[in-house]
């Protein structure tokens, strides 16, 4: 696998299949919105980005297999367990955003080995703006045809601290976390971000920590995972461990927090569980 084509081969087919997303935001108050087995919604958008985007990583990659939110059934773990390599994606990731008008949405695309996130693809639909990362290699922004590298940021303390979370999660959690932070920054900000867009934040070096206190899936985390460690961050669990991918019967993830500055003493800092 040539990992530095992967962007060249893939941003292509992201636009592509963001333009088909497009064609039903152009018209969303008119969206059929089902609601899946984990009551989370589903439309039209989704299932027709499912389709494209699978259609296009079985023609650039016919030997390397798919694992999609989309999937009906689901794969289950007997036969993807015999998946040394396989991309892991979200075809419209942030479908509530979506459904609401909003413009935080966007298409994953992970690249997954032995169960670690090795390159990820994260690419916003509306801005025409992917960014992508190979782990060890670097990460980058590239808006139309212009392209730049593109790091986390250092932080220091009694400086501020910029905290990005959900827009749709509001909980005592964080709040805590807030205060525990204020004890050690003279300004804490918090911004609220939709889908893995908050991956693209924190990598571009405009967060410092990403918190997240509630479940996500797989498919929801593995594209952001391998563009911020690209990128030079962090990401582990709230018990302190590495994120892994397709070992599991459940796809679930629990709590995690993202780091810009992997250097920097977070540990004290932190609900971190036991």
């Amino acid at each position: 696998m040539d990992y530095t084509r992967l962007g060249e081969q893939l941003i292509p087919l992201a636009r592509k299949v963001g333009r088909e997303i497009l064609s039903y935001y152009a018209d969303v108050a008119k969206l059929k919105v089902e609601t899946k087995a984990n009551q989370t919604p589903l439309t039209e958008a989704d299932l027709a980005a499912h389709r494209m985007l699978v259609a296009g990583l079985k023609s650039l990659y016919p030997d390397i297999s798919i694992l999609s939110e989309e999937d009906s059934p689901p794969v289950a773990l007997d036969e993807r367990q015999h998946w040394p390599t396989l991309w892991l994606i979200d075809p419209l990731d942030g479908t509530r955003e979506f459904i609401e008008g909003s413009d935080n949405f966007c298409i994953n695309i992970a690249l997954v080995e032995h169960g670690a996130a090795r390159f990820g693809l994260i690419y916003i639909p509306v801005s025409d703006t992917a960014y992508f990362g190979v782990v060890g290699e670097g990460a980058w922004r590239q808006s139309g045809t212009a392209r730049r590298a593109i790091t986390c940021r250092p932080i220091h303390s009694g400086e501020s601290v910029t905290l990005i979370a959900s827009r749709k999660r509001s909980k005592q959690a964080l709040l805590n976390l807030e205060q525990r932070l204020a004890t050690r920054f003279d300004q804490v900000e918090r911004i609220g971000v939709g889908s893995a867009i908050k991956f693209c934040r924190m990598a571009e070096g405009a967060g410092d920590i990403y918190a997240c206190f509630g479940p996500t899936s797989e498919w929801d985390t593995a594209a952001g995972q391998a563009l911020i460690e690209s990128a030079g961050g962090r990401m582990f669990s709230l018990a302190q461990q590495p994120f892994r991918y397709n070992q599991r019967d459940t796809l679930l993830n629990g709590g995690f927090f993202v780091l810009g500055d992997a250097s920097y003493d977070w540990l004290a800092l932190l609900p971190l569980e036991n």
